[in-house]
């Protein structure tokens, strides 16, 4: 406890400005085009309907035009697995329409290789499964039986059209962007209610940095903590760790310095202290020393309980 109240102690009101922030980050949106099988078959919904005495409207009957078709399906799941999921770990969320926040140097130095990478990669899965599709058109008449229907498949090329792999960067919008051509109350006003909504907005994204933290922490320490069992020899049992689990957790004392947008005191001492506990440990070190185990499992309890509340 005596780690949370030091922690607490160390933090001082944030200060956001707006000139500061979008110098040193930007806008970006990560958009994938797909082509989507999963289509309405009413003639099905309705011979269902029918053999249970329903009513046509009460039912909805749907299908995968490419049900078997591996290679659409790579293509589909790494998509979701992979580079979506990566995005939004590597950036925080901004506003609504699929933007994120980025500081420049992440930017730079992590995100934009790593999408580059990415692009490759959804390019080779993409040919691939569009080398297939032909064939899978065909083939999928055995698969959907009654249920097939040739229309709805388009071309090779009208397919292919559907994929689309854009990464968009905007600067940050500041007041002055919009007030310049208005009377000076007009000017006042607007620029108090961007400021409003500036704040907010980053004060969102900071928080989804906390958030990110209390529930990775709140998983490592129930992997840390004794089972309220023993074994056969009447040794105590722990839970499992996992090291993805472990790995965010080293990935987010990162992710604390690089979006500290309000210099954020409590969010500083908390990276240094969590840097401090994980420092050369991993999983199987860990696991092979009880006594290290219990101490880790005691640190980071503390620094799960000086977490800021962020009820307000």
């Amino acid at each position: 406890m005596e780690q949370a109240n030091n922690i607490q102690q160390l933090a001082v009101a944030p200060t956001i400005d707006p000139q500061s922030i979008a110098s040193s980050a930007v806008k970006i949106k990560l958009s994938i085009g797909e082509f989507r099988t999963t289509k309405k078959d009413r003639h099905a919904a309705a011979q269902v309907a029918r053999a249970n005495g329903a009513k046509v409207s009460a039912l909805t009957a749907k299908k995968d035009i490419l049900a078997d078709c591996i290679e659409y399906h790579n293509l589909k799941n790494w998509i979701a697995a992979v580079p979506r999921k990566d995005f939004a770990a590597a950036t925080m969320p901004w506003e609504d329409g699929g933007w994120r926040l980025v500081t420049t140097l992440r930017l730079l130095n992590n995100l934009l290789p790593m999408l580059g990478d990415y692009e490759n990669e959804y390019n080779n899965l993409l040919r691939i499964f569009l080398e297939s599709y032909d064939f899978a058109v065909s083939e999928h008449l055995s698969t959907l039986g009654g249920m097939y229907d040739r229309t709805l498949y388009p071309s090779k090329e009208v397919v292919r059209s559907k994929y689309r792999w854009e990464v968009t960067t905007a600067p940050i919008p500041q007041a002055s962007h919009y007030v310049l051509d208005l009377e000076s109350e007009a000017q006042d006003a607007l620029k108090q209610q961007f400021q409003q909504h500036f704040d907010h907005t980053i004060q969102a994204a900071v928080n989804d940095v906390w958030n990110r933290l209390r529930d990775n922490l709140t998983v490592l320490v129930r992997q840390l903590a004794p089972k309220d069992e023993v074994d056969a020899q009447g040794n105590q049992k722990y839970g499992r760790m996992h090291s993805s689990v472990f790995d965010t957790a080293k990935d987010l004392i990162n992710l604390m310095r690089d979006f500290n947008l309000t210099n954020d005191t409590q969010m500083i001492a908390v990276a240094d202290q969590l840097e401090s506990a994980l420092y050369g440990m991993n999983t199987e070190i860990i696991k092979n020393s009880e006594n290290l185990r219990v101490q880790k499992h005691t640190e980071l309890q503390g620094i799960l309980a000086g977490l800021p509340s962020l009820d307000v």
